[in-house]
């Protein structure tokens, strides 16, 4: 292998491509496709974590 295998299912035209990925490093593979497919491809980013300061689900911190 070359490091550029690619999975060839079954496909229905107009269909969608969902991958749930989590980033454990940065050359992982959701990075490479970002890097060769980015404008292919809608990014949803849902951080496991809380961006904001003191807020947590709308809640503020207790």
């Amino acid at each position: 292998m070359n490091g550029k295998t690619r999975c060839s299912p079954a496909f229905i035209p107009g269909g969608a491509v969902i991958l749930y990925l989590a980033r454990w490093h940065h050359e992982d593979i959701s990075r490479r496709i970002l890097v060769e497919e980015g404008d292919k491809w809608e990014v949803l980013n849902l951080p496991a974590e809380s961006e904001g300061e003191g807020v947590i689900l709308d809640r503020p911190a207790s």
